[in-house]
This record gives structure tokens, sequence and C-alpha cells, in this order.
């Protein structure tokens, strides 16, 4: 009997370490993916900091890196001189950025005087919605 209790203990155990390894197999196969909503350019130096910094931690595991500047903020996307640093920055460390249509409407920004590589989503806040649908990690400055 209690050679029986000893060997459904020892099942009971060895089925909940089998269970466990196989959650951190499907934990390693997971990509962490971030997103920012700013309205101040100069975040955008702390932002491609911290990108780097996750895409260390995460390794493998790093996805992709989203930024959408909105409001007053979009003024200063087309000031090449203050925006070249940043864009070099981002660039390097594979941030995609974008800029709110709304807010380039609102404060009477062309979208085709916008540097290369700074694309436009309609809606930052919708956008916001639908990649932490998607399950990015998100947060906003």
């Amino acid at each position: 009997m209690i050679r029986k209790v000893i060997i459904l203990r020892l099942i009971i155990i060895l089925t909940f370490i089998g269970s466990m390894a196989n959650a951190q197999e499907v934990e390693k196969d997971v990509l962490h993916n971030y997103f920012v909503l700013t309205r101040k350019i100069e975040q955008l130096k702390p932002i491609a900091l911290a990108a780097k910094k996750l895409k260390l931690e995460d390794g493998n595991s790093y996805g992709e890196f989203h930024v959408v500047i909105c409001g007053k903020g979009v003024e200063q996307l087309v000031e090449k001189k203050l925006m070249n640093p940043y864009l070099d920055l981002l660039l390097k460390n594979e941030i995609k950025v974008f800029a709110c249509g709304f807010s380039l409407q609102k404060f009477n920004v062309k979208e085709e005087e916008l540097p290369i590589g700074i694309n436009v989503k309609e809606n930052g806040i919708l956008y916001a919605f639908q990649v932490q649908k998607k399950g990015f990690l998100s947060v906003s400055l």
C-alpha cells in the first residue's frame, strides 16, 4: 500500500515537472513586442535606450518596438536638424516610428514633409489599442 502511494506521488511529481518544462518552452517561443505613445520628441532618446536594453534582455524573444508621436510633438518632426540624431538612434535600434494622422491635421503638418522612416497612423490612439489587442506591452508618455 505504501509502495503504491509512493509510486503515485512520484508520477504526480514527474507529471508536474514535465508540464512546467513545457510551459517554459512555450514561453521561449513568445515574442515580446513593445509600444510607446508620446507627445514629446525629447522622449525618443530614452525610448531608444529602453528598446536597446529590452532587446538585450529578451534575446531571441524580442519582437518589435513601435512609437507613435502625437499631439503638438508632430510639429517638431519636420525639423531636420532636431530630428536627424533621433532618427539615427531609432533606426539603429530598429524602432518603427509613426506620426498620428489626426495630430498632423490639427497642427497643419503635411505627411510629405515628414522625414523618411516616419510613417503615419491615421489615429494614434486607435493604433495603441489595436497593438495592445495583439499583445504589445505599452506605455504612454
